[in-house]
């Protein structure tokens, strides 16, 4: 602020200048007694006046002040926003918190799409399962949009790591993450599973898709105790001709009397160059790269998309007729073409292509720990963006940007006609 003075002085140092008035002659002037006077004035208030706001905006801009809002429990209440997905063991473990919040005026909310009124007491007596819905980051960001920024929310849901897919985001309200134990009865599905898979391979020979293909499957059949029988060729006459299924990964013909009731093919064509992502229906939060893409066959209506690139356009389709399940894929397996087979969620990918989502969701025991969710708060209390039963903190660094930028344009308007006017005053 003391920045503020050097407008003042300038304008004090700029002193007009004396003018010489010629006459004839001097000899009938008297002489004057000499007096010695000093005066300064302010020449152009306006003008200063400009410049010292334009320098205390600018002082203020780059100092980010902050407005807070005050939340007065009488006027203004918040929501408490519980997951469907086990919520009497979520509330049994927060019930002091949450009926504090309820008495205290907090109105209850599902936390799903458009968070539906929630009545407590009924959820609670409904011990029905809930099928997964969206991302729980989804829905975070989702609540941020339709709320009021000064509207505080406390998120109370469970820890089951496949709720939190997709790309993460700072959470910017109260987030209490239930722990829920262990499905003893998903454990014993998993274990009693003695089904053996026949899975054939065939690859070109010098290829090495297969190969990361039969790892993610013997990772499977390791860590997921699942029973298969894999075998991997690049003798396209001499292959296997397993049941279950058949991985063609070949550009060569396929034959057509194959007894296999699910086949995943290559799809034909020529390759081209395609910079984007693979996106799937439960997006990783690691972007998988997509470089090239082979064929553009197009889509029939009756083919399910399983995988899309970021464009949209189809790299998974999912055909089924009569005789067996078709899967036609517009890549390879190979990291010239994408990320895929160096991705960490590609063995789990390839579960869920055998034997489906559903059951991948069901037996998924692995839990999210609190402090992921914490650390995203302390980053945003950094930044002074944390949202408190006081509301949220309100930016006015934004607003200071056009002031001063406006009050900038002003003082040149005003120097350009001072400077005019001096011109033809001369």
């Amino acid at each position: 602020m003391a920045a503020m003075a050097l407008p003042v002085l300038v304008h004090l140092w700029n002193t007009r200048k004396s003018k010489s008035l010629q006459v004839g002659s001097v000899a009938f002037f008297e002489e004057a007694s000499e007096k010695k006077s000093w005066q300064k004035r302010i020449s152009d208030p306006l003008l200063l006046l400009v410049r010292l706001l334009f320098i205390a905006a600018l002082a203020f801009m780059l100092a980010r002040p902050f407005l807070k809002s005050d939340f007065d429990g009488s006027d203004k209440k918040g929501w408490v926003v519980l997951g469907r997905e086990n919520i009497g063991e979520v509330y049994r473990q927060f019930q002091p918190t949450i009926d504090s919040l309820i008495r205290a005026g907090f109105e209850p909310h599902y936390f799903d799409a458009n968070f539906p009124p929630l009545n407590l007491e009924q959820a609670l007596k409904d011990s029905t399962e809930e099928p997964d819905g969206p991302s729980y980051w989804a829905i975070a960001a989702s609540l941020d949009k339709i709320k009021p920024k000064d509207f505080p929310a406390y998120i109370f849901t469970n820890n089951k790591l496949k709720n939190f897919y997709g790309p993460r985001i700072p959470i910017a309200q109260k987030w209490f993450l239930g722990k829920v134990a262990p499905s003893a009865e998903a454990a014993v599905n998993v274990m009693t599973d003695t089904t053996t898979l026949e899975i054939g391979i065939v690859e070109e020979a010098g290829k090495i898709d297969g190969d990361y293909l039969k790892a993610a499957l013997e990772a499977i059949s390791k860590y997921g105790k699942r029973k298969m029988k894999i075998s991997l060729t690049s003798d396209l006459k001499s292959a296997a001709r397993p049941k279950d299924w058949l991985f063609w990964l070949s550009q060569q013909p396929m034959p057509s009397e194959t007894p296999t009731k699910n086949i995943f093919y290559y799809d034909s064509g020529s390759v081209s160059t395609r910079s984007s992502v693979i996106v799937s229906n439960r997006q990783s939060e690691e972007a998988i790269r997509l470089y090239q893409v082979v064929g553009k066959q197009p889509i029939s209506p009756g083919d399910h998309i399983l995988l899309r690139d970021g464009f949209g356009k189809a790299l998974l389709s999912r055909r089924e007729n009569k005789r067996r399940v078709e899967y036609r894929f517009s890549s390879r397996i190979d990291p010239a073409f994408n990320d895929l087979p160096w991705n960490s969620e590609f063995p789990q990918f390839i579960y869920q292509l055998i034997y489906g989502s559903d059951k991948v969701q069901q037996h998924d025991q692995r839990y999210l720990d609190s402090k992921q969710v914490i650390q995203d708060q302390y980053i945003l209390q950094e930044a002074g963006f944390v949202a408190t039963a006081a509301g949220h903190p309100r930016d006015l660094s934004k607003y200071l940007w056009t002031v001063v930028f406006l009050l900038f344009l002003l003082e040149r308007v005003l120097s350009y006609f001072k400077q005019k006017n001096k011109q033809h005053a001369g």
